[in-house]
């Protein structure tokens, strides 16, 4: 896994050791769970910005310290699997095939509308120079897709996109919107039950597209 800290700001890390004493309120927490001992904890260092604002690193620790932690793999690889995408994407830029304007992850990229909210996965606005020499931009919404999900799960998140864009139709604000929804597969497999996903719906389909997950470069630039 490569990752590269973005240009805008620094990060920093922190560790602390949980109390070792069974006496302890916060160990007792953790009882139904293996003992974790040292939490490091990764945040940007802008946000650490003194003892006396709800971002400092006192009050994030405090936070941790008194809530019971979790470990959820999947959400973890997820969350590595969108982080690997922007490396991509920003190699390609650095090498001159697009230039990425904007990206955003969860939860900047969520979306509100209607009171409700739309949760992609990434936000990418790129920038592309075309053999005539024009210069276009486009930007999207990015679902990463990890063949971990089937049926009305999967599905169910194509009428939320096509609910967004039609509630912006309607308040006269399309022109705002990403040109398209791409999902993000694992193998070609994947592509096809999604690509297959997509043909089933009566109308919005030219608003999804598909590519693969070790090539988002050309899943973005060919939509």
């Amino acid at each position: 896994m490569r990752f590269e800290i973005p240009k805008h700001g620094s990060r920093t890390s922190w560790g602390t050791t949980w109390p070792e004493t069974s006496t302890n309120k916060v160990v007792n927490l953790f009882a139904p769970r293996p003992r974790l001992r040292v939490l490091t904890a990764l945040v940007d260092a802008d946000v650490l910005v003194g003892n006396d604002t709800p971002w400092s690193q006192d009050y994030l620790l405090s936070g941790l310290l008194t809530h019971p932690y979790s470990w959820y793999e999947p959400t973890v690889n997820h969350f590595l699997a969108t982080a690997e995408v922007y490396v991509l994407l920003a190699e390609a830029d650095r090498a001159g095939a697009l230039t990425v304007l904007d990206f955003q992850s969860e939860p900047q990229c969520w979306r509100t509308f209607d009171q409700r909210t739309l949760k992609p996965d990434a936000f990418a606005k790129i920038g592309l120079v075309l053999p005539d020499g024009r210069r276009v931009k486009g930007s999207f919404f990015i679902e990463v897709d990890r063949a971990n999900q089937y049926g009305a799960k999967i599905a169910g998140k194509i009428p939320q996109y096509l609910a967004y864009y039609q509630h912006h139709q309607l308040a006269g604000t399309a022109t705002v919107l990403p040109r398209q929804v791409v999902f993000l597969a694992p193998d070609t497999g994947r592509v096809r039950y999604l690509e297959r996903l997509i043909a089933k719906q009566s109308e919005g389909r030219r608003l999804f597209g598909v590519g693969l997950l070790d090539d988002p470069v050309t899943a973005l630039t060919k939509s």
